[in-house]
């Protein structure tokens, strides 16, 4: 049964969220000198963006040395912490910037989204007197992240077949059990955008087993600022609907206990 996202708690108790992602990337510029592609006033925006964002991220770490010959179009180079190691994180490189937070602090509407608005202004602010963003690609992913251990755990298929909305089978025999997995969809939206579910196996920094699943929308259409902030309202209610119809109710409760 479809439950509507706005009828939820603004934070699940055990929330399974070990990180929320969005990305943007904007148009580039060609140098009509060189023929090279380059983002203009990247080094001027980047000394400004640090400077309007500093009262809340004031510690920056540079992930590339300062005698690099050139930065890595679409790579963060810079990142910048709400204090040290401590998240959440804006990364900064030339054509691309995201926001990253972890479940200890995320809050849709207290937290993420205001972060979010306000950082993407400042950004569109640092490069203002070079010209206009044209934000061409962007993404906002959720990676959800249970310990098999919590649950009763016999095999893969069965722990899906269980919790989720979704179930697959082998029609052969293979000889042995499954131990690794990795399944992956995509559908369209009415805007054209692509909400892709990803489930999958694996193991945590303590390589016990884990289950993780992500679910990612993610537009390309050149847009401006306003119609951006749209866009990214709209894909969390999106996602957060398809975190609630992919997982069956007790394994929903679970996160609610």
């Amino acid at each position: 049964m479809s439950i509507n996202y706005l009828s939820m708690v603004k934070k699940l108790p055990k929330a399974p969220l070990q990180e929320v992602i969005f990305e943007v990337r904007w148009a580039l510029d060609l140098n009509p000198e060189t023929q090279h592609i380059q983002d203009n006033g990247y080094e001027y925006a980047v000394g400004k963006f640090e400077s309007y964002i500093e009262d809340k991220f004031p510690v920056v770490i540079k992930k590339i040395p300062d005698d690099f010959p050139a930065y890595p179009l679409h790579h963060p180079v810079h990142q910048f912490w709400s204090a040290e190691r401590t998240w959440p994180v804006v990364q900064l490189g030339p054509g691309i910037m995201t926001l990253n937070d972890t479940d200890k602090n995320y809050i849709w509407e207290d937290t993420f989204y205001p972060c979010l608005k306000e950082v993407l202004n400042q950004l569109s602010r640092a490069y203002s007197k070079n010209k206009t963003l044209n934000f061409m690609t962007y993404t906002l992913r959720y990676i959800d992240v249970v310990k098999i251990a919590d649950y009763d755990f016999e095999n893969w298929p069965s722990f899906i077949q269980k919790n989720l909305n979704f179930k697959f089978e082998n029609q052969f025999d293979a000889g042995g059990a499954l131990t690794q997995f990795n399944f992956q969809q995509t559908f369209e939206q009415e805007d054209g955008s692509g909400l892709k579910i990803s489930l999958a196996n694996g193991k945590n920094h303590k390589q016990e087993p884990v289950f993780i699943w992500q679910i990612e929308m993610t537009q390309t259409k050149k847009v401006d600022l306003n119609a951006l902030l749209e866009w990214v309202e709209t894909s969390h209610k999106i996602t957060s609907q398809a975190f609630h119809d992919v997982c069956k109710m007790e394994f929903y409760g679970s996160f609610n206990q």
